[in-house]
């Protein structure tokens, strides 16, 4: 009888207080946080990311930057140096091969050049996310 009512007893104000910043310490309220860092986080990449990805000099840029920061990072350097010299070895419309691919209605149009900065943009959007996130964890 004794136990039972030690379980139906009011607690005293200073145990309720208690009880409730231990509610506040659960598990789902630490890991809903940690879920919530790492989205904070994710949207950093992604808006840097979106950020210099702009064009090729601001992708040039950033690789420069971030291999300047971490050296041991060799890649890096080498994004810098394809994303430099990308659009310049890149655009020979006139080459064998090409021609053989496109028309010549495709080759004045420009489609190749197109294809090429859309697959320069996406290899920087996929690469250097990987930059940042090392940058910042």
């Amino acid at each position: 009888m004794k136990e039972q009512r030690c379980f139906t007893q009011k607690l005293p104000q200073h145990l309720k207080k208690l009880k409730k910043e231990l509610k506040k310490l659960t598990y789902p309220t630490m890991f809903e946080q940690h879920v919530s860092d790492e989205q904070f986080l994710i949207d950093q990449i992604k808006s840097e990311t979106g950020q210099k990805n702009r064009n090729n000099v601001t992708r040039t840029q950033a690789y420069l930057e971030f291999y300047q920061t971490f050296p041991e990072i060799h890649w890096a350097l080498l994004g810098h140096m394809v994303s430099r010299n990308g659009a310049w070895n890149m655009t020979d419309l006139k080459g064998d091969l090409l021609s053989r691919v496109l028309s010549s209605q495709e080759r004045k149009e420009g489609v190749f050049q197109v294809f090429r900065a859309k697959v320069i943009g996406l290899y920087f959007k996929m690469s250097f996310r990987k930059c940042y996130f090392i940058e910042k964890v």
